[in-house]
């Protein structure tokens, strides 16, 4: 039975795995040896659950992995990063997770698959095995490289995967879940932030700044500072991660590849308030790395525009029982719905 029909908590016979990932017929109940648990615990951050509701996932999760290809290669790609990223000097773990990834991208290219009911927790799990594959690796790539450009696109093309999921999220039982859980997290937008944000309303543009890259800028800046209220300074799931990036307009991305300082300015602050994520394997760091990117074609004339993000890629997070909190949240039932939270 797909997750989205399961009852949380009251039906035994999830508690059992039909058919593992490896083809066995096991009980789920030794949480450090099963790979779909691994990927709960690592990748998918539900710590929070209980010991039964952990069960009932797992059941769902290799539901999941044994009827769907992609998703096996999901991960298996995430699995191999994961080890890589412990261990950088073994690149073969990188280049079998390399594999993994792209023959999951390939299947689920192919597979034309319509979501319903009994899929979308699998193409879910696909979509954001996709961005944290992205993460983690261009955390090893050189400092020189200029690749934020490709994580913005990617992050782009899973928003548009959630207007999909979305409703299936929105209805399934486990809102439940993640909604008690949700409510004992207190995350509240500064004063400081806001107004740094609105500051960037009257950024002075070169002489040379087209009409149409000014007014892209603008957009994207409107964006932002709408997306700054409804994450209130703080972003911590999926949903949350991408919206900024799926909203900008095409024309704000031209100019960013163009490096137009203004653009460039306007992606360091978004990447100042990512940095108040959730600190996960595949992503620490990477705010502060992509932000240095930028920031390396922004002249001196830029510095007193640059105190607030640097200032802010230079500390944690104001709240670090928050921010621990937050952590075992980024795959909560808000992770792509198109819906705003309230």
């Amino acid at each position: 039975m797909p997750l989205g029909q399961a009852n949380f908590g009251l039906n035994l016979r999830f508690l059992y795995d039909e058919e593992s990932l490896y083809g066995t017929r096991q009980t789920v109940t030794d949480l450090s040896r099963n790979p779909i648990t691994w990927a709960m615990e690592k990748t998918f951050f539900l710590s929070w659950l209980s010991a039964l509701e952990k069960r009932t996932f797992a059941r769902e999760l290799s539901y999941q992995a044994s009827n769907f290809q992609f998703v096996r290669e999901t991960i298996n790609a995430l699995l191999m990063l994961h080890q890589w990223c412990q261990s950088p000097s073994h690149s073969s773990l990188y280049a079998a997770a390399h594999q993994h990834h792209i023959e999951a991208s390939a299947l689920f290219r192919t597979s034309h698959i319509e979501v319903n009911e009994a899929n979308w927790i699998g193409i879910l799990m696909f979509g954001i095995g996709v961005i944290i594959f992205q993460f983690a690796t261009v955390l090893k790539a050189s400092d020189e490289a200029d690749d934020y450009l490709e994580m913005l696109r990617i992050m782009r093309s899973s928003f548009y995967l959630s207007a999909e999921i979305g409703p299936f999220v929105a209805s399934s039982p486990i809102m439940f879940l993640t909604g008690q859980y949700l409510r004992r997290l207190e995350l509240h937008l500064d004063e400081s932030t806001w107004n740094s944000v609105c500051r960037l309303d009257s950024l002075d543009y070169p002489d040379d700044t087209t009409e149409e890259t000014r007014a892209a800028c603008l957009r994207a800046i409107a964006a932002l500072k709408e997306w700054v209220v409804n994450v209130d300074g703080n972003p911590g799931n999926w949903r949350q991660f991408i919206e900024w990036p799926a909203t900008v307009p095409d024309e704000y991305l031209s100019a960013l590849s163009s490096r137009h300082p203004v653009a460039l300015v306007v992606f360091v602050y978004w990447c100042s308030i990512m940095h108040r994520s959730p600190k996960r394997w595949f992503m620490v760091g990477w705010a502060n790395r992509a932000a240095d990117a930028a920031m390396r074609h922004l002249g001196e004339e830029w510095d007193p525009v640059l105190e607030f993000p640097r200032a802010a890629l230079a500390s944690e997070p104001k709240s670090v029982k928050a921010s621990a909190l937050a952590s075992d949240h980024l795959l909560n039932l808000n992770i792509f719905p198109l819906v705003h939270a309230g």
